[in-house]
């Protein structure tokens, strides 16, 4: 598979659980970790995604996902920060550098966000629980 089946095969199967068992994707992980760097943003954030719905674990594997996603920030469009902000609270992993990287993003996509990106943004964000308690 190319950069973009590869990704679409990682959005397809997140959708078609639940499955019975572990869902098959140690496979496509391993690919994805092996082809990081071919995938555009788009398909980079929404293999993050799938990965994520899927419950792909692995140290190494999240290492190379969240380090090119880290180096292609820049290049992340609304859709992309949220679809990455959404991975991130749904494996509950939170790589400092690339939070940071997306601290920063955010404000200039913010403004292009439609309401569904900018409520999935938000949502992740809250169930990051990233905010220190307040004092009682």
């Amino acid at each position: 598979l190319g950069p973009t089946g590869l990704a679409g095969a990682a959005m397809a199967l997140s959708q078609l659980g639940p499955w019975a068992g572990p869902p098959p994707c140690a496979g496509l992980a391993a690919e994805l970790q092996a082809r990081a760097g071919e995938l555009s943003p788009r398909e980079l954030s929404a293999a993050a995604l799938a990965a994520a719905t899927l419950g792909a674990e692995g140290q190494p594997f999240w290492l190379s996902i969240h380090s090119a996603l880290l180096a292609r920030v820049a290049d992340l469009q609304p859709r992309h920060v949220a679809d990455t902000l959404l991975a991130l609270a749904t494996n509950q992993l939170f790589p400092i550098f690339l939070l940071e990287a997306l601290q920063d993003r955010l404000p200039f996509v913010v403004g292009e966000m439609d309401p569904g990106e900018a409520l999935t943004s938000l949502w992740a964000l809250c169930a990051m629980r990233l905010f220190p308690k307040r004092a009682a």
